[in-house]
């Protein structure tokens, strides 16, 4: 299949929060591009010119997310007798980036005779907050102030508001000639003789930071191996499916490149490049969640950082609640000086739940009863929030209704202004009781009961037990649209079902709250023509009258609400319906450049000949895209921990397209396992080809229902 090149002006390279995004010559100066780290853009514009003229790009390489190089060479330039004819110099420039950029810029006379050579350097900065370059918030003309040091060889740009100071250097290294220096722009001039290379080495650094190491193999062998080490704890697979196994190996790399480490040498993930490499509760529970089966230290370090940031106010600014579960932290200038109230944002109403969700199911993977013992406390606080803040109105349901016009509008996922609308496609106002976060309190409120009894606490398991049973009896009345075989929308501020028909009843598979006689019902309704499009399942149907394939979320497919709807599918038995989305996700990685998954693509029908049209906004990579890939592949295999009894539970049903896969280096309780899948539909083997510690196989029929009892285990 031919690759769908994404986003084909930008080119990006980073290491956690430092992030270069320059046009795909390698140049910043276009819109949103430029040198980012925690919120603030410190290259606004960076050139480069010979002799007067724009070198001519010839390509570039990326051999890892974290570096790159850029190939140029030269247009006729002059005159005789100092004529330089085209395409005589090469110009080399390799950068990696590592809290800040190290670059080294080659240039290699090959005119066959000496010349004469002008090179500028421009750097601007504009320290601009990243919600400006987005076009959230107009950008304000700074004038920063500019100093060169000439014995450092530095050029450094300031600029402070109030307490927020933002500071760049831009420092030369082992330089070949002397530059002189003007309004931010540093002039070389040389000649070269025939084969003669100029050379400079530079760094990029900000603030306090220390310069980055200019010894380029040493910075490059760093990174290499601590990503090599982190790989290697990861789950792998084999198939002779290729376009299965480029994904899957890519998915694994998208999320390794966007790692933080924020808590104790934790990995954290950033939620998705360039715009979210930021903490985001929802974002990074669900990506934790996604990747149990693939690294499952990420949910610690999720549950870590999170617990630090649980909310224990009330402040209508922030949002922020007792027990709270933060949806967004930003660190520039609009949240520092109060402009936007991200310090953190607390205008999420499912982060809390999945929080629960999350700690039961590293349980799950790891038999770790003191990790319960450990977040007990906060995530016994998540649920007090949900029955004291999250129901507004005390009728069992949790609804979001925001406090401060800076936030969102929408706070379930589908968190875009204009993503919840009636059947007639007006907007529904907030308070709004969006259906699959009743569904997550159902699963937090059973799975948090398990915890309770785990950690000796009895009493409190009966209540949380208590609470579901009436909640799943409350929400089935209410909730469901007997005329349309699915479930409302929510329910409006009027407690009205909103029948708007949209794939958020899908989750509501994952959470366990649909009756199982009304699963294939529900099933049905989201695999209809209106709303799969043969690439994935889209966010709204078709069918509405303000559907619009290439919007944010009325319309478009999700990849990471698609992973979720077929993990909830396989749990009702419904693996066909499985197979059909998993073949529609992977045919769509497969037509991007490097198989990467990005956050969004339009809801265009699949037709023969034509591609996942991309969102035009996407970002990419972006982790719960990524982590969709497992969640995918978890549904086909059937994968469920018993923790009880240390065994690992698979209902294989594999599709004709993927009749094979080796799953390599499970990670489960204090073991690990190399397993073979084999076959189609309910006739998948399972064999083990490897075990590593005590942990146990048993397989069972892929058509049976696992729910509710899997959540039980």
């Amino acid at each position: 299949m031919t690759d769908l090149l994404l986003s084909p002006r930008s080119f990006i390279i980073h290491h956690e929060d430092t992030i270069l995004v320059t046009n795909r010559p390698g140049w910043v100066g276009e819109d949103r591009t430029g040198l980012f780290s925690r919120d603030t853009r410190y290259i606004s514009s960076y050139r480069l010119t010979v002799n007067g003229f724009e070198p001519r790009f010839l390509g570039a390489s990326r051999p890892y997310y974290f570096a790159a190089t850029f190939y140029y060479t030269n247009p006729r330039i002059g005159t005789e007798p100092h004529l330089i004819p085209e395409n005589s110099i090469l110009l080399k420039i390799s950068r990696h980036v590592r809290e800040g950029v190290h670059e080294d810029i080659d240039l290699t006379n090959y005119a066959g005779k000496s010349v004469q050579l002008t090179l500028v350097l421009s750097v601007g900065a504009d320290f601009a907050d990243i919600f400006q370059v987005r076009g959230l918030q107009r950008i304000i003309p700074r004038m920063a102030e500019v100093r060169w040091e000439a014995a450092s060889g530095t050029l450094s740009m300031h600029h402070r508001k109030g307490d927020f100071a933002r500071t760049l250097r831009y420092q030369l290294h082992d330089c070949t000639s002397p530059p002189t220096h003007s309004l931010g722009s540093l002039t070389f001039r040389f000649e070269l003789v025939q084969g003669q290379t100029w050379h400079a080495c530079v760094s990029i650094h900000f603030d306090d930071k220390p310069a980055p190491v200019h010894d380029e193999n040493h910075q490059l062998s760093a990174v290499t191996a601590e990503f090599h080490r982190w790989q290697e704890t990861t789950a792998s697979i084999e198939s002779p499916t290729m376009h299965v196994v480029r994904t899957y190996t890519q998915a694994v790399l998208d999320l390794a490149s966007l790692r933080l480490e924020e808590v104790d040498a934790r990995w954290f993930p950033a939620a998705g490049l360039p715009w979210y490499t930021a903490v985001f509760g929802r974002d990074a529970l669900v990506t934790a969640l996604q990747t149990m089966t693939v690294y499952c230290p990420f949910g610690v370090g999720v549950l870590e950082r999170l617990a630090e940031l649980q909310g224990k106010k009330v402040d209508a600014w922030t949002e922020e609640e007792p027990g709270k579960i933060p949806h967004e932290l930003r660190h520039g200038e609009l949240t520092s000086t109060g402009k936007i109230p991200f310090s953190p944002y607390y205008g999420t109403v499912d982060a809390s739940l999945l929080f629960v969700i999350l700690l039961y199911e590293i349980y799950r993977f790891t038999a770790d009863r003191g990790l319960l013992d450990r977040f007990y406390g906060p995530a016994a606080a998540c649920l007090e929030w949900a029955a004291r803040y999250g129901d507004i109105d005390g009728d069992s349901f949790v609804e979001y209704y925001p406090r401060t016009p800076q936030g969102y509008r929408n706070q379930g996922w589908k968190d875009s202004g204009d993503a919840v609308v009636y059947p007639d496609g007006s907007l529904v106002a907030p308070p709004i009781a969006i259906c699959e976060v009743q569904g997550y309190y159902y699963d937090a409120l059973r799975r948090m009961a398990h915890i309770a009894r785990l950690c000796e606490c009895a009493e409190d398991g009966t209540a949380y037990t208590l609470l579901a049973e009436r909640l799943f009896e409350r929400f089935n009345q209410t909730f469901w649209l007997e005329n349309e075989g699915t479930y409302a929308f929510g329910l409006d501020p009027r407690k009205q079902p909103i029948a708007t028909i949209a794939s958020n009843p899908g989750h509501l598979l994952w959470s366990g709250i649909v009756p199982p006689e009304r699963a294939g019902s529900v099933a049905n309704r989201l695999l209809a023509e209106d709303m799969f499009s043969g690439w994935g399942i889209r966010t709204l149907s078709s069918d509405s009258p303000v559907y619009d394939p290439v919007s944010y979320q009325r319309g478009s497919v999700w990849p990471h609400d698609n992973g979720v709807i077929a993990l909830g599918l396989k749990q009702y038995g419904l693996w066909r319906e499985v197979n059909r989305i998993a073949d529609g996700i992977f045919a769509a990685a497969s037509c991007y450049e490097h198989h990467s998954l990005p956050e969004v693509f339009t809801g265009i029908a699949r037709s023969p000949g034509n591609l996942p049209v991309p969102y035009l906004d996407t970002n990419l990579p972006q982790a719960w895209a990524a982590g969709s890939v497992f969640m995918l592949l978890r549904a086909i295999l059937g994968l469920e921990p018993d923790p009880a009894h240390r065994r690992l539970v698979v209902a294989p049903t594999l599709p004709e397209w993927l009749p094979e896969l080796e799953l390599r280096n499970l990670t489960l309780f204090d073991g690990r396992l190399d397993l073979l899948f084999q076959g189609a539909g309910l006739a998948s083997t399972v064999k083990i080809l490897r075990r590593r510690g005590h942990v146990d196989v048993l397989r069972r029929r892929g058509d049976t229902v696992a729910q509710p009892a899997v959540h039980g285990t």
